[in-house]
C-alpha cells in the first residue's frame, strides 16, 4: 500500500473501504455504485479503480453488477474491525 496516497488521512484504499462501509449502511451484498463512492472521496477514477481492486483482490468487495461493488461477508467483519480501532491503517 502506498504510505503518500491520503484522503482525509487515511490511505486512500482505507479511505475507499470506509465509503463503501458508510454508503453500505454496513451491510453485506448491498451493491454501492462505484460513481457514489468516487464523489464521497473526490477521488480520480483511475485511482478509485486501483483502491477497489486492491480489495477486491483480498476478497473484501467483490463487483456484484455493472458500476457497482458490494462488501463480502469477510468483508463486513474487516471494516466492523477497523472501525471498532478508529479506522487505523495499524489495523490492516
Amino acid at each position: 500500500m502506498r504510505g503518500a496516497a491520503t484522503v482525509g488521512g487515511l490511505s486512500q484504499e482505507l479511505a475507499y473501504l470506509r465509503a463503501t462501509y458508510d454508503l453500505s449502511g454496513g451491510e453485506a451484498m448491498h451493491p454501492v455504485f462505484y460513481g457514489d463512492i468516487n464523489r464521497e472521496l473526490d477521488m480520480a477514477p483511475d485511482r478509485a479503480d486501483e483502491a477497489a481492486y486492491f480489495w477486491v483482490d483480498r476478497g473484501i468487495l467483490e463487483w456484484t453488477a455493472f458500476g457497482h461493488v458490494a462488501l463480502t461477508h469477510t468483508g463486513i467483519k474487516k471494516a466492523e474491525r477497523l472501525a471498532g480501532n478508529g479506522w487505523s491503517v495499524a489495523s490492516l
